[in-house]
């Protein structure tokens, strides 16, 4: 059973398995810990009074697809 006293306790963690658990996780960061990408439209297709464009429901990755860009098109990182 987990518990806020539980969640709360101090522990020790020596820096040798820090770095081991950083190596078996290395993957995980080598880009960081957020990934922003962005396209940009010329012109809204929304509804009248909304703020979303719609795209026929196409995932963000499908409609880079799409248009034809690659990951170096939409990344900001």
């Amino acid at each position: 059973m987990i518990n806020p006293e539980e969640i709360g306790k101090w522990s020790e963690v020596s820096d040798e398995d820090a770095k081991k658990v950083f190596e078996q996780r290395r993957d995980r960061s080598a880009r960081g810990e957020r990934e922003v990408s962005q396209m940009v439209f010329s012109q809204h297709r929304g509804s009248a009074g909304g703020t979303q464009p719609h795209h026929g429901g196409l995932s963000f990755d499908d409609l880079a697809k799409e248009r034809n860009l690659n990951l170096s098109d939409v990344d900001l990182a």
